[in-house]
C-alpha cells in the first residue's frame, strides 16, 4: 500500500527537483530552437529547404552581416519578437552574408554573445545565390533586410534597409494571428 503512494510522490518530486512540471511544458525549449548557437553554412537552395520545412509558422528571415552596424543593432528587437510570439508560430531565422571568413567567425561571435535561441546560417553560394534569390524574389543585397513568409510558406512581404521596424512587426503579428 505504501509503495502505491511513494511511487507517484517519489515521480512528482523528482519532476520538480529537474525542473520538469505540467506547467513548465510551454516553458520548454522548441525543437525548432538549437541547444546552442550555430552558424551552419547553407547553399541557396538549402536555406529555401529549410524555410519550406517550417510550413505551418510564421517565418520571419533576417538577412544581416557583421559588418553591418544597423543590423546589429535589430536584434534587441529580434529576441523580444521571439519571446513574445514565438509560442503563437512565430520562427525566426537569420541568414549571415559576410563576405569573408573573418566577418563569418565574427557573426558566430555576436550571435553567441547575444545568445540568440533561433536558427542562424551562413550564406555559402552568394554569386550563384543572388541569381537564384532574385528569381525567387527573395534579396540578400543591402542589408539589413527582412523576408517574411506565411504558415502556407508563401512569401508575403520583403523589407530593405530603410523599412520600418514598425510596419514590419504589424505584418508578422497579422500573419501569427491568422489560421
Amino acid at each position: 500500500m505504501r509503495s502505491r503512494f511513494y511511487a507517484p510522490l517519489l515521480l512528482v518530486l523528482t519532476g520538480l527537483l529537474s525542473g520538469h512540471s505540467p506547467s513548465r511544458a510551454a516553458d520548454a525549449p522548441k525543437a525548432d530552437a538549437p541547444k546552442e548557437v550555430t552558424m551552419p553554412r547553407v547553399t541557396c537552395a538549402e536555406l529555401l529547404e529549410a524555410i519550406a520545412k517550417r510550413k505551418g509558422s510564421v517565418v520571419m528571415v533576417e538577412v544581416w552581416g557583421d559588418f553591418c552596424v544597423p543590423c546589429k543593432k535589430k536584434f534587441p528587437r529580434l529576441l523580444e519578437l521571439h519571446k513574445e510570439l514565438a509560442a503563437k508560430g512565430l520562427v525566426i531565422v537569420t541568414l549571415d552574408v559576410d563576405d569573408d571568413e573573418e566577418g563569418e567567425r565574427l557573426a558566430l561571435e555576436f550571435l553567441k554573445k547575444t545568445k540568440v535561441p533561433f536558427a542562424n546560417y551562413r550564406l555559402v553560394d552568394r554569386p550563384a545565390t543572388v541569381e537564384a534569390f532574385e528569381k525567387s524574389g527573395f534579396d540578400i543585397s543591402g542589408p539589413p533586410i527582412v523576408h517574411l513568409f506565411d504558415r502556407s510558406g508563401k512569401k508575403v512581404g520583403g523589407f530593405g534597409a530603410g523599412s520600418k521596424d514598425e510596419a514590419i512587426d504589424a505584418m508578422i503579428r497579422k500573419l501569427v494571428e491568422e489560421k
